[in-house]
């Protein structure tokens, strides 16, 4: 799974649930997360008895009134804050492996050379209207990291649009999630892969999970974590490989710090990128970012960009120590799932007033707008 959406556990098929069962989607304080529950007897360890006392996904989209649960947003569109962008088990996920839907319970070799050696490539998308954003980019990148890699490129690997497009149309969400990845595929143990080894597409697709509005209005907080940029390994620096290790590391670090992404620095101190996102600041009306090298450049980074030149903003590459980032005008962190997210705080030091800046709302209303009208002038998945 992606840094963004991460869970190691198997997924339970539709099939494998009755009809009439419900999942509560009630915080780790309900210990019911990943309970099924029968309708219309519902229980939630919580407390609550009621049906319509627990946060259960029905179609009558129950809210749960008990205390631990009293906050919890039944809609899977929206969720309180940052954090929760990260798939539960309570969640129906739809995989494609070689371009076959699995079904029951997803099943993958022990000795593909993913799961053995993170020897693997991968892309994370997102739909706007129904319509997967900026599919083709994202494509280019995942052939641009096989090659970075050493992964052939097969020939049917050409018609992973359609196909993707296709697989979206079939999970049939109102706002899809998707990872693509690419291993090496299956062989014998041993570091060095056999150069006849046949790689591996896998497609996750569920229902999109974004913080809610509020977490947008207040804003995120980062932390910085000390390592080489992209593993000291340059000429990697581009291809969005398996192995997040690194970006697992620093994001509990962050989490244990109370803050919600972790940034990358070097000894110095200087800024390269974010755990799962780009990073970009605001000084008058000029708009910085970390350049390219050392760093993944980001889909939505492109999109931003370009967005930010024609709003008149000037746009310079250049990498902050990270406390310049905490004395700038704004900062903000772009990523395919998020978007434009405001950052208000970090290292515990408040950015500017503490609050969204004006640059960065209207930069997030220009790439949703973006994004919706290229969902409107094109041909949405669902329609295919």
């Amino acid at each position: 799974m992606s840094a963004s959406c991460t869970s190691s556990e198997s997924w339970p098929s539709r099939a494998a649930t009755p009809r009439r069962l419900s999942r509560c989607i009630a915080p780790s304080s309900c210990r019911s997360s990943r309970q099924v529950h029968p309708s219309p007897k519902l229980r939630c360890s919580c407390g609550s008895a009621r049906p319509t006392s627990c946060s259960v996904r029905t179609r009558r989209r129950s809210r749960c009134s008990s205390a631990p649960c009293r906050r919890i947003r039944t809609s899977n569109s929206l969720r309180p804050n940052f954090r929760n962008c990260e798939m539960t088990m309570s969640q129906r996920v739809e995989v494609w492996i070689d371009a076959l839907r699995a079904t029951g319970s997803p099943v993958v070799s022990v000795f593909d050379r993913g799961l053995l050696y993170g020897d693997s490539v991968f892309e994370t998308l997102r739909t706007y209207g129904g319509r997967i954003f900026e599919l083709e980019a994202h494509l280019e990148r995942l052939k641009s990291s096989a090659e970075l890699v050493g992964i052939p490129w097969l020939p049917e690997f050409e018609n992973l649009g359609p196909e993707t497009r296709a697989q979206v149309e079939s999970a049939g969400f109102p706002e899809a999630y998707v990872r693509l990845m690419v291993t090496r595929g299956e062989g014998p143990l041993g570091l060095l892969p056999d150069p006849a080894l046949r790689p591996r597409r896998i497609t996750l697709i569920s229902e999109l999970s974004l913080p809610g509005e509020e977490f947008y209005e207040r804003g995120a907080k980062v932390s910085s974590f000390v390592a080489e940029p992209r593993f000291g390994l340059k000429e990697l620096a581009g291809a969005k490989m398996g192995n997040y290790v690194l970006g697992i590391r620093a994001l509990r670090a962050a989490r244990q710090q109370g803050a919600d992404e972790a940034i990358f620095v070097d000894p110095n101190g200087v800024v390269s990128e974010g755990a799962t996102s780009n990073v970009f600041f605001v000084r008058g009306r000029t708009l910085l970012t970390p350049p390219e090298e050392g760093i993944l450049a980001g889909i939505t980074r492109a999109v931003v960009l370009d967005l930010a030149e024609r709003a008149g903003l000037e746009v310079r590459w250049e990498a902050p120590n990270i406390d310049e980032l905490g004395a700038a005008d704004e900062v903000f962190l772009t990523s395919s799932l998020r978007g434009i997210v405001p950052v208000v705080e970090v290292d515990g030091r408040t950015v500017s007033s503490g609050v969204p800046g004006q640059w960065t709302r209207k930069l997030r209303v220009l790439l949703e707008e973006r994004a919706l009208q290229r969902s409107l002038n094109g041909t949405r998945a669902r329609d295919l």
